[in-house]
């Protein structure tokens, strides 16, 4: 992989889900609330294990990842338990890559005779529905992120998001996410040469694309050391005014600043080839 070398302070965790769109084997039933809630609980449970829970964290999120992820954290936001809460506290930014914030041609895609894709198709009804462009839950997703967007500028506290998109068209169905669906209004948007599968698969480190997603994540990170350098001494005061019974402070160390988890999506079409839509197995593959 090519970003622990370069973003050394961070812990990077990648995760796992079955969605696929269009596959050999059954397709998973869960839908997206529920491998958002299994995103949420899975990410807590390892940060608590590693003594993680209070370092800042990113996102990287691929196609359909991306949604989980906003659901996800849409979750923990006012979530009951307060070890869940963590999540959404700790989230300095997201990385959309080819997410179908507005819709997406792969539910069109799906309906594509199974003989056409030579595979025996199992569609999950329920991530299926949420691609499509009028689904009133995707909607749902969308204005609930927004809304926390505001509510946490109005606080001062900005949430970071940067959106990639796909330049290139897959060979059988076109481009599958396209521009005004993977982009999101008023935030940073970045063009990969690259097709929708590809768009997360770099060779090397002087890929333009991952140089792209790797300036992005080096400026975030450069943000979360300032913010930490200035929270520290304004700690120490407030702990010189309460007394010594009040001096506990996170020790940002070599490995703590960042957690990256996110994801790829992929359909498994053989050893070593990737498709849309099937597992968030990872940040990004590097090479």
């Amino acid at each position: 992989m090519l970003l622990p070398s370069r973003l050394s302070k961070a812990r990077i965790i990648t995760y796992g889900y079955d969605a696929y769109i269009v596959r050999k084997s059954g397709a998973s039933t869960n839908g997206l609330t529920d491998h958002a809630k299994n995103l949420l609980n899975d990410l807590t449970t390892n940060r608590a294990g590693s003594n993680a829970s209070s370092r800042p964290l990113i996102f990287v999120a691929h196609s359909l990842g991306g949604l989980i992820c906003k659901e996800a954290v849409l979750l923990s936001r006012n979530n009951p338990e307060s070890h869940l809460r963590g999540i959404f506290n700790c989230t300095k930014g997201i990385i959309f890559m080819g997410t179908p914030h507005r819709g997406s041609w792969m539910a069109d895609w799906a309906k594509i005779p199974a003989s056409t894709l030579g595979v025996v198709k199992s569609t999950n009804k329920s991530l299926l529905k949420v691609l499509e462009t009028d689904d009133k839950y995707l909607q749902s997703v969308q204005d609930r992120f927004w809304s926390m967007i505001r509510e946490q500028q109005n606080a001062g506290r900005n949430l970071e998001v940067t959106c990639f998109f796909e330049e290139l068209p897959l060979s059988i169905s076109g481009v599958v996410v396209p521009r005004v669906s993977a982009t999101l209004k008023s935030y940073n948007a970045i063009s990969i040469h690259a097709n929708h599968s590809d768009m997360v698969k770099f060779a090397s480190a002087d890929d333009n694309g991952f140089k792209r997603l790797l300036g992005e994540l080096v400026r975030w990170e450069s943000q979360i050391e300032q913010s930490t350098t200035r929270q520290i001494p304004q700690a120490i005061e407030e702990a010189r005014i309460a007394g010594p019974a009040n001096t506990s402070f996170n020790n940002y160390g070599s490995g703590d600043m960042l957690n990256a988890p996110g994801g790829t999506q992929n359909i498994s079409k053989g050893s070593g080839n990737q498709f849309a839509g099937a597992t968030f197995s990872g940040p990004v593959q590097f090479g």
